[in-house]
């Protein structure tokens, strides 16, 4: 590996130092000067050069016991994880046709599939929790202030979502969570009202 020798530093800028040359060989390594004691000598007279594997070798990636080639894949700030997963699954579909014999396309991790099911269990959360609100105020506090806290539930969360999507906020697990949170204090603030 070729790397700087150094760097000087001017009035203007920096210079950096490097060697000329690369090594195409082993034998090109072995048959370079060093300079010793006044003295010049090949480094294959002090040392033996041989080219072989990285020893020891970098950390490797295993899949289902398998060596494999690992390709990280992310998506930009402000995307929609799902449609993201969406399209990478589609364009897996159409590599995994033209792949080389021999050679095996897989996901080790699918990230967008996990929001998916985690933002579906969220939002069934948040829809039982909605149903159960309505049917204990409606079996205790009766039909017409049952009525006013049924009203505010939807009419309050579609506005929030709708602020929502305004200012940039989406569905993630920290959101859903907080809605599911807020319904509690909307239906005892609906309560109060009424009462």
């Amino acid at each position: 590996m070729m790397v700087p020798a150094g760097m000087i530093t001017t009035d203007t800028n920096n210079v950096y130092l490097r060697v000329n040359g690369l090594f195409d060989s082993p034998q090109a390594v072995q048959d370079m000067p060093i300079r010793i004691n006044n003295q010049t000598l090949r480094l294959g007279d002090m040392a033996d050069v041989t080219m072989t594997y990285q020893d020891p070798s970098d950390p490797q990636f295993y899949y289902e016991g398998k060596p494999a080639i690992g390709i990280a894949i992310s998506m930009d700030a402000g995307g929609n994880n799902v449609e993201f997963g969406e399209a990478i699954d589609k364009k897996l579909a159409e590599l995994k046709k033209n792949i080389p014999a021999g050679l095996e396309l897989d996901q080790v991790s699918n990230q967008p599939h996990i929001v998916k099911e985690s933002i579906g269990d969220f939002s069934q959360s948040l829809f039982e929790a909605i149903a159960i609100v309505l049917l204990v105020s409606f079996a205790s506090l009766g039909l017409r202030t049952g009525v006013v806290v049924a009203l505010t539930i939807p009419v309050v969360v579609s506005t929030t979502f709708i602020l929502m999507y305004e200012n940039g906020i989406y569905l993630h697990k920290v959101s859903l969570g907080a809605l599911i949170l807020a319904l509690g204090l909307l239906v005892d603030d609906a309560i109060i009202v009424v009462e």
